[in-house]
């Protein structure tokens, strides 16, 4: 069993899980689970992640910074 990659902590901690971000967002489910192989991709959505949730830039941007850590 694989642990939960450290965007999926953020989505599941500020939205539920990724199928209540893409609701969100306005995106797929999977176009959310490919950030974890290329993160960067959710900057893309910065100012709308942190209108609907209470997380700042610099949370977004720490969890994005995590997720390219634990990439290798």
């Amino acid at each position: 069993m694989t642990s939960r990659s450290e965007l999926r902590k953020f989505i599941d901690h500020h939205f539920g899980g990724p199928g209540n971000m893409a609701k969100a967002l306005g995106l797929t489910t999977a176009a959310i689970k490919r950030w974890d192989e290329t993160p960067e991709l959710m900057l893309k959505y910065l100012l709308q992640i942190t209108d609907v949730t209470k997380c700042t830039v610099m949370d977004v941007v720490e969890a994005v910074e995590a997720q390219k850590k634990a990439n290798g």
